[in-house]
């Protein structure tokens, strides 16, 4: 009876082990959505002198907006109450902006006009001045781009860098490794301009600026990196092969507390190395370094109270080595674990979960038991029938004997 019941437990894990899986899935169909979402901001035509802006209008009730930009996928915007609001980023020129409404099974309603936007980019990458006489020493472009401390730009052998400093000061750039140093001076209104004479060999170099005021005060700026390429002219904007891109696909789905929320990102143009700066929308913030437009995926675990579903606007924000930037706002829509009801194993199948592991282990000592069983039941029929025969042959004796 034990070799018995060992047996059903083996063979019960064994064809669990080796059963297939099947998942099945089921949509019940929402409501498409009869009426197009609406841009309000920004008006049509109108010009920006920022590489991003914001986009909000109105829109059917438990929907989500999709934001194109040039017929491009370029945000999302869940619509709990009626409105929407989805930063994106601008390419210089002419911007066509249209957006279109989903229900929660990704359905599309009808899409709205398109309109047009313009981000007017010479304006923009003119060195703005501080609207009071500079304290303090900073750095404004980088051969004529706007300075992003968070990248590494890509610079000429022979780079000019622009910045404010307090008037008058006398101003130091010093370029490691093999350090050589640039100095200017700031004129009446704190504005100086330094373009280093020798050449820099191509590759990473840190850059260190030093500025000292007329009263004798040394004043410093946190140094940055700075890329530098042969063949690229000094005093230009360099341009990129194509503009940089952020790239997402998204479907609506509702994420458990406890699980990761997990967003596929690809880069597309743009100048390698990329940084990508990603903002939950909880107040966490994550950064990473790529050195390839392949695609990645970004993950996050939030934790939202269990009595309701919370919405996180993602925004991801990715700059190249010239500068470029790009923009993409995302959703995660997270639910808390609350009251839900969690499948749990019984003691038997999780007995059999733990013996399908050992298996290959199990099966030949269960086969020796087996067979050492059925070697002793037979031994012990033969010395059974030996006792018999013995007790059979007493008896004879004493019948012959009596007689």
């Amino acid at each position: 009876m034990i070799l018995l019941c060992a047996g059903v437990l083996i063979i019960g894990a064994t064809i669990r082990s080796f059963a297939v899986s099947y998942t099945v899935t089921a949509t019940v169909t929402a409501q498409i959505p009869s009426q197009p979402a609406i841009i309000n901001e920004p008006a049509p035509q109108q010009h920006f002198t920022n590489a991003q802006a914001a986009v909000s209008g109105t829109c059917p009730p438990h929907t989500y907006v999709k934001l194109f930009r040039n017929t491009v996928f370029s945000g999302i915007s869940q619509c709990p109450s009626g409105s929407f609001q989805i930063q994106t980023s601008l390419s210089p020129g002419a911007n066509q902006l249209s957006v279109q409404v989903y229900n929660t099974t990704d359905q599309a309603g009808p899409a709205s006009s398109p309109m047009t936007v313009h981000y007017d980019q010479t304006q923009a990458l003119a060195p703005a001045a501080p609207s009071s006489v500079p304290t303090t020493i900073w750095v404004a472009n980088l051969d004529s781009r706007p300075y992003t401390g968070s990248t590494v730009q890509r610079m000429s052998e022979n780079p000019t860098i622009v910045g404010w400093a307090p008037p008058w000061s006398i101003v130091t750039l010093t370029f490691h490794s093999n350090p050589l140093t640039c100095l200017t001076q700031a004129d009446e209104m704190g504005r100086w301009s330094c373009t280093l004479q020798q050449a820099l060999a191509p590759g990473l170099h840190h850059v260190d600026g030093v500025a000292v005021t007329p009263s004798g005060q040394r004043l410093t700026f946190p140094g940055f990196e700075i890329n530098v390429q042969a063949s690229l002219p000094s005093q230009l904007v360099p341009t990129s092969s194509s503009p940089l891109i952020v790239r997402a696909e998204y479907h609506y789905q509702v994420r458990l507390s406890t699980q990761p929320s997990e967003l596929l990102v690809t880069l597309a143009g743009g100048t390698e190395p990329f940084t990508i700066h990603t903002d939950w929308g909880d107040g966490t913030t994550t950064t990473e370094r790529r050195m390839d437009d392949a695609p990645f995926t970004v993950s996050h675990s939030y934790s939202t109270p269990a009595e309701a579903n919370k919405d996180f606007v993602v925004l991801v924000h990715a700059t190249d080595a010239q500068g470029q930037s790009a923009l993409m706002q995302l959703s995660v829509v997270v639910k808390g674990t609350g009251l839900a009801l969690v499948a749990s194993s019984t003691t038997f199948d999780q007995l059999l979960n733990d013996m399908r592991h050992w298996i290959w282990v199990i099966w030949p000592a269960y086969m020796i038991v087996v067979l050492m069983a059925i070697g002793y039941y037979l031994g012990e029929r033969e010395e059974y029938q030996h006792l018999i025969a013995k007790k059979q042959a007493r008896v004879t004796n004493k019948i012959k004997r009596a007689t």
